[in-house]
């Protein structure tokens, strides 16, 4: 495989970069928040996002923000015309898991305290489940097929396995010249 063109290598840093600071930036906004709500006193009757409440923000927006993340890149790699309007849309999704997450707990209160801990994992599934299905969503989604100036060219170094003259090359996909040449002057030998 040949490297990137100076300029596809410029483009490439010209995404990535971005994306990391972005990651970062994230990342240090779910720390602060989540700080900010275990100090906090923010409760209601048989909730806390105080202490151990305030795990919902890694737990649950994180798992949102990375589902973002990830189909906006899948997207963006496979050239969709809409990968950031689809990406925050999968974003979303994770969000509304995780609301229903938390409000499972607040709507059974502290009476059905099972039946809102059952809720409150349902959703944690679905939320998690999720995280997994928005990637493989993002793959299969019809992306546009890009343009071409020309046919594809056949390197004419490379021999098709099926016209291989060794019979240990056939059926192999494509044997590189450097091996043709080898197992070539091989089956020559007495």
């Amino acid at each position: 495989m040949s490297k990137p063109t100076g300029v596809e290598s410029v483009r490439d840093w010209q995404f990535a970069v971005p994306i990391a600071l972005i990651g970062l930036g994230s990342g240090v906004a779910l720390w602060l928040l989540t700080t900010l709500l275990s100090r906090s006193t923010i409760s209601g009757n048989g909730w806390s996002l105080a202490g151990n409440g305030s795990l919902i923000v890694p737990f649950g927006l994180g798992p949102a923000i990375v589902a973002a993340g990830w189909t906006a890149i899948i997207l963006r790699m496979r050239g969709h015309p809409r990968w950031l309007q689809l990406g925050f849309a999968s974003g979303l999704i994770a969000l509304v898991l995780v609301l229903g997450s938390a409000l499972s707990l607040v709507a059974f209160g502290p009476g059905h305290r099972d039946a809102g801990a059952t809720g409150a994992l349902l959703f944690g599934f679905l939320l998690y489940g999720w995280l997994l299905a928005c990637s493989i969503v993002a793959v299969l989604i019809p992306a546009p097929d890009p343009a071409r100036k020309d046919i594809p060219r056949v390197d004419r170094r490379y021999r098709p396995a099926s016209r291989h003259p060794d019979r240990r090359l056939r059926g192999r996909n494509d044997v590189p010249p450097d091996l043709t040449a080898r197992y070539s002057s091989r089956s020559r030998r007495p």
